[in-house]
């Protein structure tokens, strides 16, 4: 019970706004519900939209991924930087 407050609290008012239009909100606050709480903020700050067809959403964040390549002048240090943001 005390987590959840801990963790709600940490939201600012738009996250929790967004939140707290999702179906199951009721159902969770009531039983105190930190994993759903913490999987909500997870989903809501991914960038990921949450409308979207899953499987589409994967398989364009691996192709994303399997086609970021070094450029010749690039150093190392900056691809990996850009690489991890992927």
């Amino acid at each position: 019970m005390k987590t959840f407050g801990l963790v709600w609290g940490q939201y600012r008012a738009a996250l929790q706004t967004q939140i707290k239009s999702d179906p199951k909100w009721e159902e969770s606050l009531d039983n105190h519900d930190t994993i759903w709480l913490i999987t909500k903020l997870k989903k809501a700050v991914s960038g990921i939209n949450p409308k979207a067809n899953t499987r589409k959403t994967l398989v364009k964040a691996m192709s994303s991924l399997s086609s970021t390549r070094q450029d010749g002048t690039e150093s190392d240090d900056k691809f990996l930087e850009r690489y991890n943001l992927v």
